[in-house]
Order: C-alpha cells, then structure tokens, then sequence
C-alpha cells in the first residue's frame, strides 16, 4: 500500500506485531503514533486493548479515556459503552466509572449517564461507590430522556443507594410499567 501515510503504515505494522505475537513491539508503535498523531483516538484504543489483555485495567480505561477525548461523536459513545461495559462486567468498577465520566465529559448522555450512575450506586469498591453522584447522574440522565426504562430504573437504583426506599419503588414501578408497554423484556 504505497499511498498510505507514514501514520497509516505504523499502525499496520503494530497489528502485524500483535498478529506475530509481539505485543511490547506493537505497544511501542502505539506509543509512538498517540505522540505523533495525537488526534486519532485507534492506537489510544488498541492500546487500551492490549492492557486489557495483561490486566492493567486502569491502565487500559486511561488509554481509552485519550481514545473518548479524539474520537468522532457517536463513535467516543460507542467506546466509552464497550470498553465501561467490559470493566462493569469484570468487575473492575474505577475503571469503568473512568471511562464513562471520559464520555460524559466530552458530551452529555442519558445512556452513559445511566451506567456511571448505576456503577456509582452498585459498587463494592468503597472508593468508588457513591450513593450522592449517583443519584445525581440518574436523574440528569432522567430529564433528559424521561420515558427511558434504563433512567427510570437508574433512578430506582441510585435512589435505594441513598436510603430512599419509597421513592425507589416508584420509580421502579414507572419503569416496570413503561417495558410492559412497550413489550420489553
């Protein structure tokens, strides 16, 4: 491919690398293309990939934080809710809250503002877990799209978090009653 850019050509050789097996070589040529080209967020998140891999998952969210920062729009929304999701699900509960405060930093989301919310109310990790920014971002994420079953459930959550039974199960109810309405499951 001769018409590609020095960047382009870098940054398929890094994948050679991975293909290869040689993850430090490729690591290195993501390194020096995120100095070079810091505007393109795809060796922020191979990168993010590669940490993943080996277990640096703070590592890996403030990789993909650079990628959110640089991306299109839409696409930092993708990225914030794969690689958060992938941190959720792992368990990795800072990580998470690290790249979805990324996403909503660059622009608001109802969606993402959910899932920070709820990670902020449901975590074991005590420097992570905080009932008040919850509920703060559940209702933000609420006002902005109020027949949303994710919100209204992010608010029942965030809600339970702060002690307030009551007003959970209400909103828990709205919610409950808007997926029966619309065939959700």
């Amino acid at each position: 491919a001769f018409n590609q850019t020095p960047a382009d050509a870098l940054y398929h050789i890094a994948l050679t690398k991975i293909a290869l097996g040689n993850l430090t070589g490729a690591e290195e040529d993501f390194d020096t293309l995120i100095k070079g080209s810091p505007d393109s967020f795809q060796p922020y998140t191979r990168k993010a990939e590669l940490q993943v891999a080996r277990g640096e998952h703070l590592a890996a969210a403030k990789s993909i934080s650079g990628a959110i920062g640089v991306a299109p729009l839409g696409t930092h929304l993708e990225l914030a809710s794969a690689f958060g999701g992938t941190f959720f699900r792992g368990k990795r509960h800072a990580a998470a809250a690290m790249v979805y405060e990324a996403a909503l930093a660059r622009q608001f989301n109802g969606q993402i503002a959910s899932y920070l919310a709820f990670v902020l109310a449901v975590s074991s990790d005590d420097s992570v877990r905080n009932p008040t920014r919850s509920l703060e971002w559940a209702q933000k994420a609420a006002q902005s799209e109020p027949e949303s079953v994710t919100s209204l459930n992010t608010v029942a959550v965030a809600l339970a978090a702060n002690g307030r039974f009551p007003e959970a199960v209400g909103f828990a109810e709205r919610a409950l009653a808007i997926a029966k309405a619309s065939n959700q499951a």
